[in-house]
């Protein structure tokens, strides 16, 4: 019975993942093929359970739809119409560069309830001190979260928490009434803070953002760069509170409560409670939720003298996550850890005995085989985690860690004591000789461990990028070549079996087929074909990687490449969009980059850049000191031996022996954060105009200096805004391509239609990555180009 729980579980799981992931009639269509396999199933075998993988189904298509009239839809309702609204604040905010989200239940809506109580997420901007329960009233016009961000659907992220709404709201326009009690939540949230304060005391840096991750799933403190190297090692799930976590505290409070000799059932309620308050500490996240139901699940049967299954409570706190939101399919973590945890259940076990087998039959001592016997256990673990989660890493981020076991190997049990060590300072940060005590060997295994993940992540095809149908096709036969291989081997006899000693080498066959495959899919471009310009070392590549609202270009030749800006006014990450980039045209070499000038929309990925490729030399242009930006890209500078040239008079540079680049020096005002540089990329016969968000009176400037500005193409000034690209410097640049670095639906309406107008008579061809995604263009020097779209 357990088996048939589990199996109508996991078709209630498949069928809300696809209703809330695919095209609605994408999704009705997948969902009816599996009613109509199911019953044909059943009716040929005459195996008349599978009636409740059909309940499953149908009970998850009912659920979906039933949510969505009664919740999802009346908050898409109140959407892009002014309400005054009651409310009543959630949880913690979240505090970005600059900015602050509240999350908020909605109450009531000009006077009337609304049911469900959706969320909203709103950029207060205030200084007003609110607090979980407290009840706020204030008139905005709320929006979907409907526009994904590049390289990060926000729509999903935040739907899977519930957050169906945005706005944006100011001080004055906000009323604060304070609850007479606080709830239980508040407490806990409190003591998350507290908890955070306390590490921060002692710790500081990347030191604090790992410590606060590993114990409360609050890696704001990493840096961009650190989270990449932690997706690229395999690690990533360190930082999101899942089973991980939830196996350290329960064999800690196991620990202690073993020393006070309770029975299990005893024991088994104080763990429960344990775990119920570290997850609503943690923020009750998924993941976290899902790891702490299976717990529950796994306590609750010794409290009835029973044995958990662990597939069946798997499915069924997926399950429970589930029920209470639908849309909770589309949570990343959650994805990652049913699908990891998956799994682990599934072939951990057998891969561990496969691996200690001739461990143990060996003639090491016996301390020798205890510590490789539990080294294959990790890597066992590892490898069946890995494994499956590769589709949902592949969907999601586009990338496959392959170094993954031996990451973990290397680190898991340094997370174990830095989970310990962090609850131990967490505890005794109000006593100062004990927290500067504890903090000393916190401090050493936060920097063992991203000193080991650094390095992994840097290892030649420590991940992989998916980018091509040929990884899709290879999965498909996997599935496909492993079910008939079983099928098969299901049907034979067991003498047969014993005997056929070809068809144990059957799947060693199919295995190194489709691990050809999958390394072509996935390959570098460089590697996967060398007839793409990207591998010839006499084609200049130009690319136009797609960040949103921001720049991010590249000049790349023979496998190497200059930066030129990296930064994004969107919640994207634009160092991970330049470094996928780079890696799928298999370049791992940058040797230097410029900084048109110091905004968030040019400059606030170049120091992780900086720090993933170690670049030996920075242009920037003068700046007087102060500027966040720079002190971010100063210090990766001095991490990695950068040094840091200030353009405060036009200069050329020469790269790769015939690459000349032409850096015209701020001409108006240095002391100015608008104050930025202009570059000529010359090669052979090819020119390209680099602007940054150049103005008209730098453009005039420009002119009137008689600065040799002709060029093939031009990447036009500040993403498309009418404030640049005057006529007359048009008539001196005599552009035949241009090319708009710009992000969809933005605030400032770029790009505005009198520039495209004027482009639409100066220019040839016209390109935006709003539309186009990453805009790449080939050269041979003979001033011809070639031209590839699509990508982010």
């Amino acid at each position: 019975m357990k088996r048939i729980l589990a199996g109508m579980l996991f078709c209630y799981i498949a069928s809300l993942f696809a209703l809330s992931q695919l095209p609605l009639r994408a999704a009705l269509i997948l969902l009816l093929a599996g009613v109509l396999a199911a019953a044909a199933y059943a009716y040929a075998r005459r195996q008349w359970k599978t009636a409740f993988w059909v309940l499953g189904i149908v009970a998850a298509a009912a659920q979906f739809f039933v949510y969505t009239a009664l919740v999802y839809t009346p908050a898409a309702d109140l959407a892009d119409e002014r309400h005054t609204y009651v409310a009543e604040i959630s949880d913690l905010p979240y505090e970005g560069d600059g900015f602050r989200i509240e999350q908020v239940r909605l109450i009531e809506a000009d006077g009337e309830k609304i049911f469900g109580g959706p969320k909203a997420g709103l950029f207060y901007e205030g200084d007003k001190p609110l607090q979980i329960g407290d009840r706020v009233i204030f008139t905005a016009t709320l929006k979907l979260y409907e526009t994904p961000i590049v390289g990060f659907d926000s729509y999903a992220y935040n739907r899977a928490k519930g957050l169906y709404l945005r706005g944006s709201i100011k001080d004055g326009a906000l009323t604060v009434e304070q609850p007479q009690r606080r709830p239980l939540y508040y407490h806990l949230r409190a003591a998350n803070r507290s908890a955070r304060a306390g590490l921060a005391r002692y710790l500081d840096g990347e030191t604090l953002g790992l410590a606060s991750g590993v114990l409360l799933g609050d890696k704001q403190g990493l840096r961009d760069a650190t989270i990449l190297s932690f997706r690229r090692a395999g690690l990533s799930h360190i930082m999101a509170v899942s089973g991980m976590h939830m196996a350290f505290l329960v064999s800690l409070l196991t620990a202690l409560l073993g020393a006070l000799r309770l029975g299990p059932r005893k024991k088994a309620v104080l763990v429960s409670v344990g775990v119920i308050a570290f997850m609503l500490l943690t923020g009750c996240t998924p993941s976290a939720t899902r790891s702490a139901l299976m717990v529950l699940i796994a306590q609750g049967a010794v409290l009835c003298y029973r044995e958990a299954d662990t597939l069946t409570s798997l499915a069924a706190a997926v399950a429970a996550i589930l029920v209470v939101n639908p849309y909770a399919a589309g949570d990343v973590g959650l994805q990652l850890s049913f699908t990891a945890t998956l799994g682990i259940v599934l072939w951990a076990t057998r891969l561990s005995g496969v691996f200690r087998r001739p461990i143990e039959r060996s003639r090491l001592p016996k301390p020798a085989v205890r510590l490789l016997g539990g080294a294959a256990a990790v890597v066992a673990t590892s490898l069946s985690a890995t494994a499956a989660t590769v589709p949902v890493l592949a969907v999601q981020f586009g990338t496959i860690s392959l170094a993954a076991p031996l990451s973990n190997l290397l680190v898991v049990f340094a997370v174990s004591v830095l989970f310990f060590l962090s609850i131990i300072l967490a505890a005794v940060s109000p006593v100062a000789f004990l927290g500067r005590l504890v903090a000393l060997p916190v401090t050493e295994v936060a920097n063992y461990i991203l000193t080991v993940t650094k390095a992994v992540a840097k290892l030649p095809f420590a991940s992989i990028d998916v980018h091509w149908a040929w990884f899709w096709l290879a999965l498909a036969g996997i599935a496909v070549l492993t079910g008939g291989y079983f099928w098969f081997r299901s049907r034979e006899s067991k003498t047969r079996r014993k005997s056929a000693g070809r068809v144990r080498f059957y799947p060693v066959l199919i295995a190194g087929a489709l691990l050809v495959v999958i390394g072509y899919g996935t390959a570098p471009a460089g590697v996967a074909s060398p007839e793409l310009p990207a591998a010839k070392s006499d084609i200049l590549t130009y690319a136009m990687v797609n960040v949103g609202q921001g720049d991010a270009t590249l000049l790349a030749r023979d496998g190497r490449a200059v930066l030129l800006d990296c930064g994004s006014d969107d919640w994207s990450m634009p160092s991970e969009q330049v470094d996928a980039y780079l890696r799928a045209a298999g370049i791992h070499s940058v040797d230097a980059a410029v900084l048109t000038h110091f905004h968030k929309d040019h400059a606030n990925g170049l120091d992780e850049m900086i720090e993933l490729y170690r670049i030996p030399v920075v242009y920037l242009p003068y700046l007087a000191p102060g500027n966040s930006y720079y002190e971010d890209i100063a210090a990766s500078a001095q991490a990695v031996g950068c040094e840091l040239r200030v353009v405060e008079q036009d200069m050329s540079v020469t790269l790769w022996d015939d690459l000349v680049l032409t850096i015209y020096a701020d001409q108006i005002d240095r002391d100015d954060e608008n104050s930025g540089l202009v570059i000529l990329a010359d090669y052979h016969d090819s020119e390209i105009l680099i602007t940054g968000d150049a103005e008209q009176g730098d453009e005039r400037a420009l002119v009137d200096l008689g600065a040799a500005l002709d060029a093939d193409v031009i990447k036009v000034g500040h993403h498309g805004s009418n404030t640049s690209s005057t006529a007359e410097f048009l008539m001196e640049v005599t552009p035949s391509i241009a090319l708009i670095s710009v992000g969809p639906d933005n605030s400032y309406g770029h790009p505005h239609e009198e520039v495209l107008a004027r482009y639409g008579r100066f220019a040839d061809a016209l390109y935006r990555t709003d539309e186009q995604g990453d805009i790449t263009l080939m050269t041979a020097g003979d001033g011809v180009f070639a031209v590839a779209l699509g990508g982010n």
